[in-house]
């Protein structure tokens, strides 16, 4: 009488590949996020929900370094190796 729906499962390899996407800076401006938001909850008396979103910034910094251990970073090398080529060639001349 009721079909059973099938659940798919994602594998832990699209997580990385989401996370992969997203710069570090994004983890560092939720973690700043997240204190502002403290900041406010507890300014406005909401003192559980404030220590609660107030324990996400430890936890949004450590996964951004977990992430950096284990996929060194790609970010920024293109820009970096452009600007010490430029470097270089005006040091030449």
């Amino acid at each position: 009488m009721f079909r059973r729906r099938k659940e798919t499962q994602q594998p832990v390899g699209s997580m990385m590949a989401t996370m992969e996407e997203m710069p570090v800076r994004v983890y560092f401006t939720a973690a700043i996020a997240s204190l502002v938001l403290s900041a406010i909850l507890y300014l406005f008396g909401k003192r559980t929900a404030a220590i609660f979103v107030g324990q996400w910034p430890p936890m949004l910094i450590l996964l951004s370094l977990f992430y950096r251990l284990l996929h060194p970073s790609q970010e920024d090398t293109g820009e970096r190796m452009a600007r010490m080529r430029r470097k270089t060639r005006a040091a030449m001349h």
